[in-house]
C-alpha cells in the first residue's frame, strides 16, 4: 500500500477529498461478495468490481462502522507492526479508490 495525500478530488461527484482525518463507512446499497481469498464490492456508481486483497480485505473491514481514516491505519500499523506514515499512505490509497468506485462513502461532518 503506497500512495501520498495528494489532496485529489475524489470521483462520487461529491468533490469531497478523502484526508486523514476524514470518516468513512461502507456504502449504502453497495454488493459485496466475501472469499477465503479476497472481498470483492461493486459500488452502486462503479463501471466494475473493485476486487481487495491482502491488508487491502483489513482496510474494507475496518469501515464495517464509522471511522477516521488515520485512527484505521494507526490500529493497522500497530496489528502489522509498522510504519504509521506507511500504512496511511496505503489506506488513504484504499479509501480513495472505494470511494471513487461507490463501495465507501464520506460521513458528512466527519472531519476532525
Amino acid at each position: 500500500m503506497a500512495a501520498s495525500d495528494d489532496g485529489a478530488r475524489d470521483g462520487d461527484g461529491s468533490g469531497a477529498t478523502v484526508r486523514p482525518g476524514s470518516t468513512a463507512v461502507h456504502a449504502p446499497g453497495v454488493l459485496v461478495r466475501v472469499t477465503p481469498w479476497a472481498v470483492v464490492t461493486l459500488g452502486e456508481t462503479a463501471d466494475e468490481a473493485s476486487v481487495l486483497h491482502g491488508t487491502a480485505v483489513d482496510v474494507w473491514n475496518a469501515f464495517a462502522r464509522p471511522a477516521r481514516v488515520v485512527d484505521v491505519a494507526t490500529d493497522l500499523a500497530a496489528g502489522y507492526r509498522s510504519d504509521t506514515e506507511e500504512v496511511l499512505a496505503g489506506v488513504l490509497d484504499v479509501v480513495r479508490r472505494l470511494v471513487d468506485a461507490g463501495a465507501l462513502r464520506l460521513v458528512p461532518g466527519g472531519e476532525r
